[in-house]
Formats: structure tokens, sequence, C-alpha cells
């Protein structure tokens, strides 16, 4: 049983609320971050790495391995940064450092926080880069690799929007929903996100019939949905 979680990539919306769901799941989480947490955990060790060049030797020092899981939100968009450069260094470079050092250090499950459309990236800076960390991920032989290729996120006055309807009855909903003006796919929520990215570690860990060995399981953005939809469905 995997008693610990590493992630990298925790002060993201994504990132900060699956920061949260591990802390319930595993015994000990490991954050590694460039800022400070809003909200920390009497389980959370958080590591403060002001340069993540120095990933590697950061995480060969930590007491990590086959009782790990490890996983990544890390990502920044072009306004994030001030170059092209330091946006595939962020986005492509530290994910696969993070990966590698993980892997090297005993590590047999990886969780990827991906992007919706990166089968067919075209000259998208942010798919391309999904798609380059997705490629060498699959290098790297894990005997569980699983990818979340989210296609969007709640904006913060939609899942405040949302949260009062449902509060009000499912006439409510649906009128918030036609308000919203979704689009084809509709967006989640960054605790949803971080709800299927957990539960399906904590699937692989109590069912290893469910484990790809050397292979990418995909989870799509429809998948995610339907999980979060069965999550809220089910009796509390």
């Amino acid at each position: 049983m995997k008693t610990k979680a590493i992630l990298i990539g925790s002060s993201g919306r994504v990132g900060q609320a699956l920061a949260q769901q591990l802390a319930v799941l595993y015994e000990t989480v490991i954050l590694i971050t460039r800022t400070q947490p809003r909200a920390i955990s009497a389980n959370m060790q958080v590591y403060h790495v002001a340069d993540f060049r120095s990933l590697a030797t950061t995480i060969e020092a930590m007491a990590i391995g086959a009782d790990t899981d490890a996983f990544s939100c890390l990502g920044v968009s072009h306004t994030q940064v001030a170059s092209s450069d330091e946006f595939y260094q962020v986005n492509v470079l530290y994910n696969l450092e993070f990966a590698k050092a993980c892997k090297k250090k005993g590590v047999t499950q990886f969780y990827f926080l991906s992007k919706d459309g990166t089968d067919a990236p075209n000259q998208n800076d942010e798919l391309i880069a999904k798609a380059d960390v997705e490629y060498y991920l699959r290098t790297l032989s894990f005997d569980t690799l699983a990818i979340f290729r989210l296609s969007g996120l709640t904006q913060a006055k939609q899942a405040f929007a949302l949260k009062n309807a449902a509060k009000m009855g499912v006439n409510a909903l649906k009128n918030s929903l036609s308000l919203l003006n979704f689009k084809k796919k509709r967006p989640l929520s960054p605790e949803q996100v971080a709800q299927c990215m957990a539960l399906s570690a904590y699937e692989h860990n109590h069912q290893p019939s469910l484990r790809t060995p050397n292979q990418a399981t995909i989870i799509t953005h429809e998948q995610m949905l339907k999980s979060a939809t069965k999550s809220a469905k089910a009796p509390k």
C-alpha cells in the first residue's frame, strides 16, 4: 500500500485542491513548490525550491520510493513567464526532471495533468508542451502512468453560481448552466479534477487489476466529468 504522495505544481488551482485531496488519502504528502502553499495539513511536508534546476538533487535526498505515488500539475501560461524559453523550461523540462528523479528513486506510479487536444496540437504552444511531456513520460516505463486531459476549468464566478444554484434545486441549476453559456465540453471545477486524480490513484492502489504496466492510461475530460457527476450523486 502506498503511504506517501509527492506533488509538484501545488500552487495552481488544481494543484491546491489536489494537495488537500491527497492529504486525506496518504499518510504523508510532499509538496515541491516555489511559493508558500495557502493551506497546510499536519501530514504535509513542504519543500521550497527556489530554482527548479535543482529538482534532481532535492528529490534525491528525499525518503521516497516504491511506497510513493507522484503527481504533477506543473504548468504555466505565456503570460506568467518572461520568455518562450522559460515557458518550455517550466512546462516541459521541469516536468521531465521531476518524473525522471521520481523514477530513479523507485516511484512506480505517476499522475500527470495534461490538456485536451494533445493528439493534434497544431501550432498551440501549450498543447505542444503537454504533448511533449506525455511522449517522454511514456519512455520512462512507469508501472502506472495516468494522463488527465482537461478541457477547461470553471471560472471562480461560475463555480460560485453553480454552488448556489445546486442549493436552490434542479431548476435553478439548469437556469444557471444556461446563463453561464457553457461550451460543448462543460468545464470542471479544480476540486472535481483533483478528486478524479486522487481517486484514480486510490483505485490503482486498491485494485491492482486496473493498472496498465508500461502503458499510459488516458483519462479524457468527458470521463472526468462522468466521475464528478457520479460522485455528486453518490449518497453522503
